[in-house]
């Protein structure tokens, strides 16, 4: 049967619907949401740099609290208990055996665990005296973000590409001509998740080299007994996941002055960077059980103008195939817009072979994306994907659901 194509170019008509943000967005709520299916980057500008929160469907504190599984019971022995409550008393809850027993049953539920776990944040710091930050684009037929920043009197602009294959972010800075140019950033740093559970494995951060820099953080598979312990053995089901940077500019130490006015070493993931030729850089996560991240990383070449070719062309041809299958042209624009931008996070947050996404999808930072084990409701995570996924005429986008069950 010969493919339908639309007798439109459907990326240009997605590219109508861009996000456009032209102030700072400090906030995350206020980013651009990227995602390749299993990664999600939200993309936020600050007065002093460029952000990027990093996600992953797969990356979990997968831990399950399994306390009082001895007192629960089958739905007979308790429907018999419940019956036997004397029906003098005015709540069920004031006998006290069914007031325990809701208490045990909602006691494992209570635990942050399990839950997404935020895989840190990518920082490009300049310096607000020389750069100014003036906002984003994020072009939805293409996948391309374009951050503007002021250099002098010059617009330049840092371009974020999401590898759709792998899980890395491309970022490269260019003229208003799209010329490629040297970085205005003055600094760059991995910053763990402020967030994370003081009960879970110190993180360790990776040596620094002249161009890439690291952290790894565990997960464990079990979780504490009623009791708060745990066996402290290594688990085959522990997980990892690696947040790193790598740039074509020089990193190198050397101490800052602190707000207070003395002078103060850079955190383990943190480096001055001088770049003198055009700026390529990408942000690579690693993520599996502990076997498959190891402890000494392997390593992460040094981007070149090359590569970042490489991946803006396919991202954009991957987007492109996508708009092909799914794009309309409706009458009313705002109808219009709402189903690209919904189409556009769908393919952000949901791909085979990753875990189906919660209600915030790929996309946690901190207490954001993380409560309620991860807010998997019928409402989005049925009903939501079911008319979104064949909506947008991709069936596959249905599998991590049908999997997931």
């Amino acid at each position: 049967m010969a493919s339908f194509s639309p007798p439109f170019d459907t990326a240009a008509r997605a590219a109508r619907h861009a996000i456009v943000r032209d102030l700072p967005s400090v906030n995350f709520f206020q980013g651009a949401l990227m995602g390749n299916g299993g990664m999600g980057v939200v993309v936020c500008v600050r007065p002093d740099a460029v952000m990027m929160h990093f996600g992953h469907n797969n990356v979990w504190d997968i831990r399950t609290a399994e306390n009082h599984k001895d007192k629960f019971g089958t739905f007979q022995e308790i429907f018999e208990r419940v019956k036997a409550i004397p029906d003098t008393l005015s709540l069920l809850t004031d006998d006290p055996w069914y007031a325990e027993y809701l208490r045990i049953t909602a006691d494992n539920y209570r635990h942050p665990y399990p839950r997404p776990f935020p895989c840190g944040t990518a920082v490009f710091a300049f310096d607000r005296r020389e750069v100014e930050a003036i906002g984003y684009r994020l072009d939805i037929g293409t996948g391309v973000c374009e951050v503007e920043l002021r250099v002098g009197t010059r617009r330049v602009f840092l371009q974020v590409v999401l590898d759709m294959k792998q899980d890395r972010v491309w970022v490269r800075t260019v003229e208003e001509n799209g010329n490629p140019i040297p970085a205005p950033f003055n600094r760059v740093c991995l910053v763990p998740d402020w967030d994370t559970p003081k009960d879970l494995p110190d993180r360790t951060f990776d040596e620094a080299t002249d161009h890439v820099l690291g952290f790894r953080q565990t997960l464990p598979f079990e979780a504490p007994d009623v009791d708060g312990k745990t066996s402290g053995l290594p688990h085959p089901k522990d997980r990892a996941f690696r947040l790193r940077v790598a740039v074509n500019g020089m990193l190198f130490h050397r101490p800052r002055i602190a707000v207070t006015g003395v002078y103060e070493p850079l955190e383990p993931a943190e480096r001055w960077v001088r770049s003198e030729m055009p700026f390529v850089g990408v942000v690579n996560l690693d993520e599996g059980l502990t076997s498959a991240i190891p402890e000494t990383p392997i390593p992460l070449s040094v981007p070149d103008a090359q590569d970042f070719e490489t991946v803006f062309a396919t991202t954009r041809r991957s987007w492109r195939a996508y708009w092909q299958q799914a794009a309309v042209a409706l009458d009313d624009p705002v109808l219009e817009e709402v189903w690209y931008r919904n189409l556009y996070f769908l393919h952000c947050t949901a791909k085979p072979g990753v875990a189906c996404p919660g209600l915030f999808g790929n996309w946690s930072y901190k207490n954001i994306g993380t409560p309620w084990h991860g807010d998997y409701h019928m409402n989005y995570n049925t009903q939501q994907p079911f008319w979104g996924t064949f909506s947008s005429n991709h069936v596959e986008k249905h599998l991590p659901y049908t999997s997931r069950w």
